[in-house]
C-alpha cells in the first residue's frame, strides 16, 4: 500500500513533528501525519474517509481552521478509552464537597466534552446547547449526530448512567451495548486467568519481600479452580466506585507529598527482569517520575531499558510486529512509560508489566487497564507490583501504607496474589 493511498482512507492529528527516522522506517505513513500546527490545506481539500486524533489535537485544528475537518459531513464518531478523557463526581462525594468537584469540572472542562457538546448537545440534555447550535449556524457540524461508539475496558455504571442524563448524548432507546462478560462472577470482570499477580514490599532496610497473604503458584491455581466453577451474583460495583476503605486520614494528607522513586525498588525490578523476562517487559511508572532518570539507574544496573518510543524500533516500534513472547532474547528490552501513555498499547510480545507503587488515581480502574497488557489472546503473563512498606513520619503518624490499599485493592478484584519465588 502507497503513501498516497493510506493518506487518503486516514490521517493521524498528533500535536508536534513526527522524529524523521519515522520516513525512513515507516515510509507509507508519509503523508498521513499532520500536525494542527502545520500547512493544513491538503487536509482541507482531501479529507480523509477516517480521521484519528485525540481531543486537544482536534479541538486546534478547529480553532484555527473551523472547518478544516469537515465535520458536517461525520457518519460516526469513535471515543476510545471514554472514562479517561472525562471527569465526573464520585458517587460517594455529597453536599457541599459535591458541588464543589462540580464547579470545578464546569470551570475546568476537558476538552472531549467541548468537542461532544458541539456534536451532540440537545436541546432538552443539560449540557449547554449554544455551543452545538453555533457550530450549526456556521455549518461546522452535522444536522442530524452520527453514530456514536464509546470503548472502554472500564465504564463505571456513574459514567454509563452520565451518558444519558447529565451529558445527555444517548438516548435510551437508541443504543445496543456491546459487553463481554461470561458469566456474572468476578472473574468476568478482572484479568485474565493466564496472568500471574505478584506484590512485592521493600523495606527501608533494603529487604525485599512478598505481600503479606500472597499463596503460592500450586494454592492459586486450585483457588481458580474452585472459583471457576462457582458463580456469584454480585454486580459489578465494586469495580466501578471507589471504596473508602481505600483511602484514610494519612493517605489524605500524602496525596501532596512529591514522589521518590526508592532505588531499592528498582533493584527489584532489575533482578525480576534478569531472572524471568525473555524478550520484552513494560515498567510504568507514576506520573511524578522522571523516565529518563529511572532509565540511566536501571541501565546502570545492567537492564537494557528505553522509553516508550511506538515509532523507533528499539524503543516499542519493533515489538508491535513481534509475535513470539516465549523464544528468548539475548538481550531483553524493557520499555519505560508514564500511566498516560500506556492505556490501549498491544505488544504481543510482552510477557511482563511492572508497576511502582498503587495507581493514585481509580486504582481499580488502572490496574486492569495496566496489567491487561499481558496475557492477551491465552498467552501467559505476570504483573509485579513493587510497594513501598508502610512508612511513618514519626512513632504515631502514618504517612502511607501501600501493602493494605494492595491489598484491599486486590481483594475487590477478586484477585489473589502469587509469590514471587525469588523473594521471600
Amino acid at each position: 500500500m502507497t503513501s498516497s493511498t493510506v493518506s487518503s482512507i486516514a490521517k493521524v492529528l498528533v500535536r508536534g513533528s513526527p522524529p524523521e527516522s519515522m520516513h525512513q522506517e515507516f515510509p507509507h505513513l508519509t503523508g498521513s501525519i499532520i500536525s494542527p500546527a502545520s500547512d493544513l490545506s491538503a487536509l482541507h481539500r482531501d479529507p480523509p474517509h477516517i480521521l484519528i486524533g485525540t481531543p486537544n489535537a482536534i479541538m486546534d485544528v478547529i480553532h484555527r481552521v473551523p472547518g478544516c475537518l469537515h465535520l458536517r459531513a461525520l457518519s460516526t464518531v469513535v471515543v476510545d478509552e471514554i472514562d479517561s478523557l472525562l471527569r465526573w463526581a464520585p458517587s460517594h462525594v455529597r453536599g457541599p464537597r459535591k458541588k464543589k468537584v462540580l464547579r470545578k469540572i464546569e470551570k475546568h472542562p476537558m476538552t472531549l466534552l467541548q468537542i461532544m457538546d458541539a456534536l451532540f448537545a440537545s436541546e432538552t440534555a443539560n449540557r449547554p446547547w449554544s455551543h452545538r447550535k453555533a457550530f450549526l449556524s456556521d455549518q461546522h457540524a452535522p444536522a442530524q449526530r452520527p453514530q456514536l461508539v464509546f470503548l472502554s475496558a472500564t465504564l463505571r455504571n456513574r459514567l454509563r448512567t452520565a451518558l444519558y442524563g447529565a451529558f445527555g448524548w444517548l438516548k435510551r432507546d437508541h443504543v445496543a451495548q456491546l459487553i463481554w462478560a461470561p458469566s456474572k462472577s468476578h472473574p468476568a470482570h478482572a484479568l485474565n486467568r493466564t496472568v500471574d499477580h505478584h506484590v512485592l514490599v521493600v523495606s527501608e532496610d533494603g529487604s525485599i519481600k512478598n505481600l503479606p497473604g500472597a499463596r503460592s503458584c500450586k494454592e492459586v491455581e486450585h483457588h481458580q479452580s474452585i472459583e471457576a466453577n462457582t458463580t456469584t451474583e454480585s454486580g459489578d460495583e465494586f469495580l466501578y466506585e471507589e471504596e473508602d476503605a481505600m483511602l484514610d486520614e494519612a493517605d489524605a494528607d500524602s496525596m501532596d507529598l512529591p514522589l521518590t522513586v526508592n532505588p531499592v525498588m528498582l533493584e527489584a525490578v532489575a533482578s525480576i527482569f534478569a531472572l524471568d523476562v525473555p524478550r520484552v517487559a513494560l515498567l510504568i511508572l507514576p506520573a511524578s517520575a522522571s523516565v529518563r532518570r529511572v532509565i540511566f539507574e536501571l541501565r546502570q544496573l545492567g537492564v537494557d531499558a528505553h522509553a516508550l518510543d511506538l515509532l523507533g524500533n528499539e524503543a516499542g516500534g519493533a515489538h508491535l510486529l513481534s509475535r513470539d513472547a516465549s523464544v528468548p532474547s539475548e538481550n531483553p528490552t524493557l520499555l519505560v512509560s508514564t500511566q498516560a501513555t500506556t492505556r490501549g498499547i498491544d505488544f504481543p510480545a510482552l510477557s511482563h508489566v511492572f508497576l511502582l507503587g498503587v495507581p493514585r488515581e481509580r486504582a481499580g480502574d488502572a490496574y486492569l487497564h495496566f496489567g491487561g497488557r499481558v496475557g492477551r489472546f491465552g498467552k501467559r503473563g505476570k504483573v509485579v507490583t513493587i510497594l513501598e512498606a508502610k512508612r511513618l513520619m514519626d512513632e504515631k503518624l502514618a504517612v502511607g501504607d501501600e501493602p493494605k490499599k494492595m491489598s484491599i485493592l486486590l481483594k475487590q478484584m477478586g484477585i489473589t496474589p502469587t509469590k514471587l519465588e525469588h523473594f521471600d
